[in-house]
Formats: structure tokens, sequence, C-alpha cells
């Protein structure tokens, strides 16, 4: 990213932070603060599940009007101050990196943006506390307090509508060549297919805020600023279906980091940005306002609701099928060694997408007229389910693209804890809600048993594990923060701590030729190193020939005493250490810690001149490396021979390391570890 000009010319730290322009400091920001408001938004909800317990009176706040103004605030916190931010931090500091971008579109406007949306959310947050808030069913609140609170929630969607267009626009402008929109990397496809639709949507979220502004102030309101028909106004932009366009981008960062967890190659990548659309498409919520029903069937019980409520559940167990099928392919190189446990961002991504999958059905069963769930605390569970499973996402996202963002180290497994932890609170949360609207409990319970739609006596039980999971989020939220923290005076992180596929892990995009979506994946297969990464069986009884090409080792029986490529490597003795190569940080990235606890299945031919070929400070003229036009050019067959096992440390290695990357040739031997 490239630095301002306050940034170079001895400027204080306050301007160099209020006047920043570069996309990884505003992503920055965005995580930050709304990390904070997703701890204030979820305590908030703590409160309401502990007002839950008690259905018979207001034990925790004063009154009903309270505790209807803290209810809608957790909603509004949780969606438009916390997880939209969050992603769209994660997307500022990220997407320009994966398009090849060397600074976001609209620098000024991206930063303008933050600021804007900063201060809207400190105004909402003030006007929630000082008794107004978006309404109260008694009309109790502050009429000024009120208006203060969407004067604030304006400012907040302006914020994220200006964020919004300047990361589409470096989605979109900002591509180095070659990398078309269908070879985009699936979180910045999602990113595009998202804000798109946020877009289309919060501006009519914002329609909806003036019109209660304007009849609120000035005299009595008439009906739009009414503080019993405020919430009603804009609840649909915090329930089914707008939470799916809210959450979208989850499903790209689980469909960048699956991938290169398991070392292969998705291989359905159209078949999932077709998907992600169609996602967006049935997460399309403006249409959905019960507040402007005219006269014959209510909007949520029209076909187009239900239609699209189903459609969103076929989706996601399509996009859920794709992602077990890329965890099917790449099976074998998740083994049960201490070197190959599944990575926690991979992990918290997979749970991510079965927290949507789930959503999706409440989702489905909502819509369904028999159940008549649509009023009940069945739509409090969707919405928590599928803003909970973004959530998740985001842990995942910040785990594994944190190294890169942060340049600092964070603790995988402090990350992981956090992550199951935040899993099974939204699993129990939204699950105990979902059963309660099965017997009859309300979306608002209010202060009363019958405000609370006289349930059965068994939702008193459910209130209590729906309390439990709630205390749950909170403390997963607090590890991921706590965490977040930790990474800022953690070590120096590794340019690519993964072996990445796209463009964020290279220092220089400009230099990789991009042919698919993956070009860092095909770099190192185009240099006949990929098969180094992959695991060979443990004897070569279990390792089957492939149909396509013989085994290496069986087409020269008699391996050569003396390999042609030995010679360079003569006076190495030292190991493999922290020093060695990623393969995504091509020429001279820095570089990542391995072992020699992995096989390489083949060698193919080196495109790289013996000029380049790393080795030792053998003089030239005393190296009998072949030539690259001599036929002994290609690596030997015995670097493939599963039957010979040569330590790390041997002086025979053909995997050198030093120099330059990737290597000409690969033994079967050694193969870094991921």
């Amino acid at each position: 990213m490239t630095a301002t000009p306050l940034e170079t010319d001895g400027a204080t730290a306050l301007e160099r932070v209020v006047t920043s322009t570069d996309a990884n400091t505003l992503g920055r920001y965005w995580l930050g603060a709304g990390s904070l408001a997703l701890l204030a938004s979820l305590l908030t909800g703590v409160l309401v599940a502990f007002e839950r317990l008690d259905l018979g009176g207001a034990e925790v706040f004063g009154s009903a009007d309270e505790v209807f103004q803290f209810w809608s605030a957790h909603r509004v916190g949780l969606v438009l101050l916390a997880i939209v931010p969050i992603l769209v931090g994660l997307g500022t500091a990220v997407a320009p990196l994966q398009v090849g971008s060397d600074s976001i579109a609209f620098p000024r406007m991206a930063a303008f943006s933050f600021w804007t949306w900063l201060i809207g959310a400190g105004t909402t947050v003030t006007g929630f506390l000082i008794d107004g808030g978006l309404g109260a069913p008694d009309a109790g609140g502050q009429r000024q307090a009120v208006a203060l609170t969407l004067v604030g929630l304006l400012m907040v969607i302006g914020g994220l509508l200006g964020a919004t267009v300047s990361l589409l626009t470096t989605i979109v402008c900002g591509r180095v060549v070659g990398l078309t929109l269908h070879r985009i990397p699936l979180f910045s496809w999602t990113l595009l297919v998202a804000g798109t639709f946020w877009l289309l949507t919060l501006p009519v979220l914002a329609a909806n805020v003036v019109l209660a502004y304007v009849d609120l102030r000035g005299r009595t309101a008439v009906r739009f600023g009414a503080e019993d028909a405020i919430w009603e106004q804009l609840s649909w932009a915090f329930s089914h279906p707008q939470v799916y366009a809210f959450a979208l981008p989850l499903v790209g960062i689980a469909f960048d980091i699956v991938p290169v967890s398991v070392r292969n190659r998705l291989v359905n990548h159209n078949a999932v940005l077709v998907l992600t659309t169609m996602l967006g498409v049935v997460g399309f919520g403006a249409y959905a306002q019960s507040f402007f029903d005219t006269p014959g069937t209510p909007v949520l019980n029209e076909a187009i609701y239900v239609v699209y409520a189903f459609a969103a559940l076929l989706v996601a167990l399509a996009l859920f099928g794709g992602l077990a099928d890329t965890l099917r392919r790449g099976a074998a190189n998740l083994g049960s060694g201490a070197g190959n446990r599944p990575p926690a961002p991979m992990v918290l991504s997979v749970l991510a997408m079965l927290l949507l999958l789930v959503a999706a059905a409440v989702g489905a069963l909502r819509a369904v007229d028999p159940f008549d769930l649509l009023d009940t605390s069945a739509t409090g569970a969707q919405m928590t389910l599928t803003m909970g499973a973004a959530f998740v996402g985001a842990m995942a996202g910040t785990l594994w693209w944190g190294d890169r963002s942060f340049g600092r180290v964070s603790s995988q497994g402090l990350g992981l804890l956090a992550g199951l932890a935040a899993v099974v609170g939204v699993l129990l949360l939204g699950v105990a809600d979902l059963l309660s609207g099965f017997m009859g409990q309300n979306d608002f319970t209010g202060a009363s048993v019958a405000a609370a739609g006289s349930p059965d006596s068994g939702v008193d039980a459910l209130n209590l594990v729906a309390l439990v999971g709630a205390v749950l989020l909170l403390a997963g939220a607090i590890g991921w923060f706590a965490n977040g923290i930790r990474r800022l005076t953690g070590v120096a992180a590794p340019a690519d701590p993964w072996g990445g596929h796209t463009l964020e892990w290279t220092a220089d995009p400009s230099s990789v030729e991009v042919t698919s979506e993956r070009p860092l994946l095909d770099a190192l297969e185009n240099s006949g190193v990929a098969s180094c990464w992959r695991p060979a069986p443990s004897s070569p009884q279990s390792r089957p020939p492939s149909p396509a090409r013989a085994p290496c080792w069986s087409a020269r029986p008699s391996p050569p005493a003396q390999p042609p490529c030995s010679s360079q490597l003569s006076s190495r003795t030292t190991s493999r250490s922290a020093t060695t190569p990623s393969p995504g940080a091509l020429n001279g990235s820095p570089r990542v810690p391995s072992n020699s606890s992995r096989v390489g299945r083949s060698c193919r031919p080196s495109p790289w001149p013996p000029s380049r070929w790393p080795g030792p400070t053998t003089p030239a003229s005393t190296r009998t490396a072949p030539t690259a036009t001599s036929p002994s050019a290609s690596p030997p067959c015995w670097a493939s021979q599963p039957s010979t096992r040569r330590s790390s440390t041997s002086t025979t290695s053909p995997c050198p390391s030093t120099t330059a990357w990737p290597p000409p040739c690969c033994s079967s031997s050694w193969a870094p570890t991921w």
C-alpha cells in the first residue's frame, strides 16, 4: 500500500490517525471499532436474555419500554455497528491485495466514510442510552432522543454506503492484467455481490429513517414517526431475508480458506460464483416491509417470500455441499500427525457455513404458514444464526489474513477456542429461540406473560438455555478481541504462512501471470514444484501408479550413483530451518517455518535455468549441473523413488532452498509442511 504525504513528512500521530487513507490502516480501524461495538451489542443481548428468564415482569430494566429499547439496540448494533463493519474492514484490508491493487479506490472517500460511520455509531448509541432508541411500544421514550438516534442511524448508513462504493470500485477497476471478474478470489467476489445489494437496500432503509424523522419532528407524529411504529418500518433490515445479504461475504472467506488448507484446487469455482450471486438475490429484503401492507395478502405470506426462503435453503445446501466436496478431495492431506492438524481458520470457516445452513433451514420453517412463526422468537433465532455465522466467518478471516494485514502473529489456539465458544453459543441461542417460537413465545416478549404471547411453561427452561448461549457467544467475542490485542505485541509474521493461492500472498502481483483464479498455485504447478507439496502414502506399495503417467521410478530402475544436480549441494550440511520459503512467497519473499515430514510424489522438469538454481558457494566452474538445453536438465527419477529415504540434512538432497524459489527439483525425503 502507498503511504500518504502526512505519513512521510513528520506529521503528528493524531494527524496520521485521522488523515490516513491507507487501505490496510482503514481496515484495522473498521475491525477495531466494529469489534468494540460487537462486545457492546452482545452484552446488551445477554441483559435482554436475563430479562426473559421472568416473562411476568421487568427485573433487569425498569419498564417494558426500556426492555424494548435495549432489545432493538442489540439487533441494530449487531448488524450495522458490528458484523457489517467488521466485514467491511476485512474487505478493505484484503480485497485490494487480492485483485493486485496498490491502494483502494477513492481513498479519501473511504477514510471519510469510516469517520462518518464512527461518529454516527457514537450518536446512535448515545440516543439509545438517553431513553431514545427506535421508539417504544408505550411511547415512553424521549422524542428528542429518538430523533438523535435516527440521525445517528442515517450517518451509520451513509458511512457504510461510502465504504462499499470505494470497495466495489477497487474490485471492479483495480484488477491486474488477466484477473477477469470470474477469476477474482471468492472473498472479493462475495464482497462485490454483497456490496451491490447493500447499495440497493441500505438507501431504502435510509428512506425509512428519513420518513420517521420528518414525521417525528415539530408536531405530533401522524404515522411514520409514531414511537410504536418506527421499529416496524425498520425491522425488515434485521430479519429474513435481508440478513443473508449482510452475511454473504462469509461464503467467500470459507471458499478461499478451505482449498488452501487441504492443499487442493477448487474444482467448482464457477458454480460457487453462480450460487453466491443467487444467495445475494434471495437476500434482497427491501420489499418485505410488513408496515406498508395493503389490503389483501400480507407481504410475508406472499408466494415470493416463501419461495425465496426455500431457495435460500437450497443455495446454502449446495454451497455447503461444494465445500464438503473440497474437503473430501483433500482429506488425505489432513492427517492426524502433529504437523497435520487442520488449521483453526479452516475449522471455523466450515462451522460458519454450517451455521449459515442451519439459519437458512430456520428461515424456511419460519415461512411455512401453518407453523405461524413469523411474529415469534423464531425470527430472532434466524437473525442470530445468520449473524452468528457471519461473525464466526469473520473470526476465521482475521485468523487467516490477520498476519498479512497486521504483520504480527496471533495465537491460533486461542482463536480456535474463542470460535468454538461462539459456535456453541450461537447454536444454543438459535435453537432455543426456535423451539420457544414453536411454543408461542413472541419475538419481543415485553414485560408481561400476555405481551410474551402467553407461551407454554416449557419456554422458561429454553430461555435459560438461550441465556447460556448468549453468555458463550459473548465469551467467544471477548476471546477473539483479546487475541487481536495480543497480536499487536506478537512476533513478526511471515509474508505467507499458509502457502496461499491468490495474489494477496505475493509481494509483487504485477510480476505474476494470471491465467486462472489461483495464479500462485499455477506458478507452482508450472514450475513442477506443486507436486512436492502433496503428501505421499507411507509406503511404495500403497502408492498406486497414476493412469495418466507411470511412476517416475518405473522409468529408470537403476538410479545413478551421483545425481546430476547433487554436485551443487556437496557442501550443504545444514538442515531446513525457519528460513524455508513458502510456495506462495515467490522470488525472494519472506519465508516460513517448515520441517521434513512430507514426501513429494513426483518431480517434473524445472523451467528455471541452471544459473538460478540455488546452491552453496561452490565456484560455478566446478559445478556439474546440466544446462537448460541438455537432455539431463530434468531432475533424476531417483528423486521421486519412495524407497530411498534420505534425511533433510543429506548433502545430496536435490531440494535446495537458500537462494531462489521454486527449487529445480524435489526429493522424496523432503517437502515443506504448510
